[in-house]
Parts: structure tokens; C-alpha cells; sequence
């Protein structure tokens, strides 16, 4: 099962959002789209 999260990145004044899927039978962990 594959879940989508956004990642929050970037510089204060300069958020950037990334898509991050994630995978729930792994340990939690993401990879980026």
C-alpha cells in the first residue's frame, strides 16, 4: 500500500511542497516523485 504525503522544503519565506510517496509495509520510509 502506497501512501502520498507533501514534504515541506525550502527557505522560510519560500515553502516548497513535495509530493513523497510513501510506502506503508517499509519502515517508513519516503521517496521522492
Amino acid at each position: 500500500m502506497i501512501k502520498l504525503r507533501l514534504k515541506r522544503c525550502g527557505r522560510k519565506r519560500r515553502t516548497i511542497y513535495r509530493i513523497v510517496a510513501i510506502d506503508v509495509r517499509s519502515r517508513g520510509e519516503g521517496r521522492d516523485l
